[in-house]
């Protein structure tokens, strides 16, 4: 994987995670990321952050948006997990398809970037609020099992559906 290539891959991973980790939903996050472009700030300390991990990462994120002055939200939650006994099989199983699924989006917001002309930043967040972006999570489905060209296909014509 080339370097710009790792770097979406972190980014992804990283929205990912906050809307785990916060209790929000994918949206929300590129909001609060936009507000003191954080996509810009994992690009800039890319070269720090790929030796750290991804909760070092993100405790860094929370950390620079306080001192911006942005608000995360009042909505998050612990999480609660009433099944205990088989939370590792699960969240095994769910981590090894969420790591899938950024590994597709990396991919395929690489193609559309090269496709289009357009930066892979820009393109991250208009992927991820896409009907094809909020799919590849919804395990029902199981558009994950597909490779990143068709997902950048998928993409692009739900643009053009939308121009139309």
């Amino acid at each position: 994987m080339s370097e710009k290539e790792e770097l979406i891959f972190m980014q992804t991973r990283l929205v990912r995670l906050a809307s785990r980790e916060w209790h929000l939903p994918i949206d929300e996050i590129f909001i609060i990321f936009g507000k003191a472009d954080v996509l810009g700030y994992i690009e800039k300390c890319y070269g720090i952050f790929h030796c750290e991990g991804d909760d070092a990462v993100l405790e860094d994120i929370t950390e620079f948006l306080q001192r911006n002055g942005v608000p995360i939200s009042t909505r998050m939650l612990p999480a609660f997990c009433e099944k205990q006994k088989n939370m590792a099989v699960e969240t095994i199983s769910k981590e090894r398809i969420d790591y899938t699924i950024d590994l597709l989006i990396t991919m395929a917001v690489e193609e559309l970037a090269e496709d289009t002309g357009k930066s892979p930043k820009e393109i991250l967040p208009e992927f991820y609020s896409s009907k094809t972006g909020r799919a590849l999570y919804d395990e029902q489905t199981r558009l994950w099992c597909n490779g990143p060209s068709y997902i950048a296909e998928l993409y692009m014509n739900e643009l053009s559906k939308r121009k139309i």
